[in-house]
């Protein structure tokens, strides 16, 4: 997924102005991103049993 919201960005990243449907792509992708860190941070985290 990082690669691919680096492939979006490339050609944008020094320019002052960008493509809106290239940065409705890259922030959806930064969101699934977020979303699949997330849930392996919680995978790992161990459960304390009460």
């Amino acid at each position: 997924m990082a690669d691919y919201i680096m492939g979006l960005l490339k050609d944008v990243m020094e320019l002052a102005v960008a493509n809106a449907s290239i940065l409705t792509k890259a922030r959806i992708g930064f969101t699934h991103l977020t979303e699949i860190v997330i849930e392996a941070e919680c995978n790992q985290t161990p459960r304390n049993s009460a």
